[in-house]
């Protein structure tokens, strides 16, 4: 049963949104187009090609120590999926997304746009040190083995949000040994989902009898949870033909802003008179953006509360029994309710700050069709920090070989994440479609089910009419012709 249960867990959080930024392999690449604006809303200008359009573009990304499985992912529904066991923390971490109709629109050699809309959801989980061994049957078991001071308590945040934007770059610098861009990417959003819990501990206490085996009693829960108001819409309205178009209505909208600057050194020497150069041809490209910059916003459902203190002999059987099942978060809330001495109502709003990141691109010019791209990414906020709620991405280090022409790429990123994991990832272009997977362990390691991801973009390009223009160096006098 236990086994059946985390693996409908792991399957929700995976897929609930996978119909779902990190199209890692072609970040800093002047063929990445539309999906490059994510990434730094300064490349829209530096893009190979006059105008694209992402047509779909969907990703998934998940690190997790939290869960094992006995199959890789090819084979994972005949497959036993199980917490992992050991004494330690347990994290999982999700984001996801789904890109419709992107383009980007060249006005003229300056200057670019470029819009679209997007849904994108992150989720994180961590929780305490806890020992778990997949041989144990019930709710007393596991504290058993916690044993002498069984502490709980942990922090879980979800973030799911729609965003239309607008992006504008334009050349600031032009010259014949460099040329410097800036852009900015302004976003509206609407606030689909936001949940979190913060459980700073939950105390059990262990009670020994003569001849008896040890129970428990719950003696110091402290914590709150909160869930956006639209989750009551389900609960008020469950037969509504509706209930779709009610739930995505009583949502709350915000702005967020991208911005960035890219710099191109187009060669390491001063080109000749009447050399041919390419506009856009460069030897080292720069890239620095602030992503994500913004929060959004939610009202507090009414079930949402700030806990603290035990009832009296309220025994490990008794947790057992109320939330093993509950059938939504008003259950919930009844169960708490018989089991904690107080519960508030939190303020009447909230809100959950996007994963706003640094991210510093270099990207370097080797030979022809081969490059090689570096990236650092630098989170602003981590999701431990107690005052406020966070969420953030894992990309930390990644470096990405890669031989690409306007029709086809082959990419080899190799990415350190945040959470201390090597990833070693694959992605290929095809004309309009471009497929890639973060690690490939991720589908053939028992050992890596459960981390990894992949993405998947069709994109309408003019592939034969190329923004690189050639043009003859003419800022010197003519040489004399005798």
């Amino acid at each position: 049963m236990m086994k059946k249960v985390v693996f409908a867990v792991v399957s929700i959080c995976l897929f609930y949104f996978s119909p779902a930024q990190n199209y890692q392999a072609i970040h800093g690449s002047s063929f990445a187009g539309s999906l490059g604006i994510y990434n730094n809303p300064a490349s829209g200008i530096h893009s190979h090609y006059n105008w694209d359009v992402t047509l779909l573009g969907v990703q998934l990304k998940s690190s997790t120590n939290a869960f094992s499985s006995t199959q890789p992912l090819m084979k994972l529904p005949k497959a036993d999926v199980f917490l992992s066991n050991g004494d330690k923390p347990r994290q999982l971490h999700l984001s996801q997304d789904l890109h419709v109709l992107n383009a980007n629109f060249k006005l003229n050699q300056r200057r670019s746009i470029a819009l679209g809309f997007n849904t994108r959801n992150y989720v994180h989980v961590k929780s305490k040190d806890f020992n778990f061994v997949d041989t144990i049957t019930s709710f007393n078991s596991f504290l058993q083995l916690n044993r002498p001071d069984a502490l709980l308590g942990g922090r879980v945040v979800s973030n799911a949000w729609a965003e239309a934007y607008v992006s504008y770059s334009q050349i600031i610098r032009n010259t014949n040994l460099d040329q410097l861009s800036a852009g900015i990417t302004l976003k509206a959003i609407r606030g689909i989902s936001g949940v979190y819990l913060q459980a700073d501990r939950v105390r059990f206490t262990e009670i020994m009898q003569p001849g008896m085996s040890p129970t428990f009693v719950l003696t110091d829960p402290n914590g709150k949870y909160g869930y956006s108001s639209n989750y009551d819409r389900l609960l008020d309205d469950r037969s509504s033909p509706n209930e779709a178009y009610d739930f995505l209505s009583y949502t709350q909208g915000s702005l967020g802003i991208d911005m960035g600057v890219e710099y191109l050194l187009k060669n390491d020497y001063a080109p000749q008179y009447d050399d041919e150069v390419e506009e856009f041809d460069y030897n080292w490209k720069i890239g620095i953006s602030i992503l994500d910059l913004g929060r959004n916003f939610f009202k507090h459902g009414k079930y949402s509360r700030q806990f603290n203190g035990a009832r009296t002999n309220v025994s490990e059987i008794d947790i057992e029994n109320k939330f093993s099942s509950p059938d939504n978060i008003q259950d919930f809330y009844d169960s708490l309710e018989t089991v904690v001495q107080q519960l508030q109502s939190p303020a009447a709003e909230f809100y959950i700050w996007q994963p706003t990141r640094l991210v510093i691109n270099v990207d370097k010019s080797l030979h022809e069709n081969f490059f090689i791209n570096g990236e650092l990414s630098i989170n602003f906020f981590s999701t431990q920090n107690g005052k406020g709620i966070h969420t953030r991405e894992l990309n930390f280090l990644t470096v990405t070989p890669r031989w690409e022409t306007a029709l086809l790429g082959v990419y080899l990123p190799v990415q350190f994440n945040t959470q201390g994991q090597l990833w070693i990832g694959s992605a290929f272009k095809a004309g309009p479609l471009l497929v890639g997977i973060h690690d490939i362990g991720w589908l053939f390691s028992n050992k890596k089910a459960f981390n990894g991801g992949a993405y998947l973009a069709l994109v309408v390009r003019n592939f034969f009419s190329s923004a690189k223009k050639s043009k003859s160096v003419k800022y010197m006098e003519c040489p004399p012709l005798f």
